[in-house]
C-alpha cells in the first residue's frame, strides 16, 4: 500500500512539476520573448534541461514520501484512537466477591 500510494504521489509531483516548468518556458518565450535555445541544447550532462530535470525528480522524491509518511503516521494515530482498551479479567488468585 505504501509503494502504491508513494509512486502515485511521485508521479502526480512529477507531472505537475514538469507541467508548471515547461508553462513557465513557453510563457517567459512568449512574453518577454527570452531565447529558449538553452533548454533544447542537450548536449551536456550540466546543461539547463537535465539540471532541471534533475531538480524536479529530486524535489518530486521528497514530497513523495514526506506525503507517504505523513500518510501512514496519520493513519496509525487514527488506528489507535479507534482501538479499544481490552476489559481486564479477574485473576484467579482474586476474589471477584466481596
Amino acid at each position: 500500500m505504501s509503494m502504491r500510494l508513494f509512486l502515485g504521489l511521485f508521479f502526480l509531483f512529477l507531472i505537475a512539476l514538469g507541467g508548471l516548468t515547461a508553462a513557465g518556458v513557453a510563457a517567459t518565450h512568449h512574453f518577454l520573448h527570452w531565447d529558449i535555445s538553452a533548454w533544447t541544447d542537450t548536449s551536456a550532462w550540466n546543461s539547463r534541461s537535465f539540471v532541471v530535470g534533475a531538480v524536479i525528480v529530486a524535489i518530486s522524491t521528497a514530497a513523495a514520501s514526506a506525503g507517504t509518511l505523513l500518510w501512514r503516521f496519520l493513519m496509525a494515530m487514527i488506528a489507535g484512537a479507534t482501538a479499544r482498551p481490552k476489559k481486564s479479567r479477574p485473576k484467579s488468585w482474586r476474589r471477584t466477591t466481596t
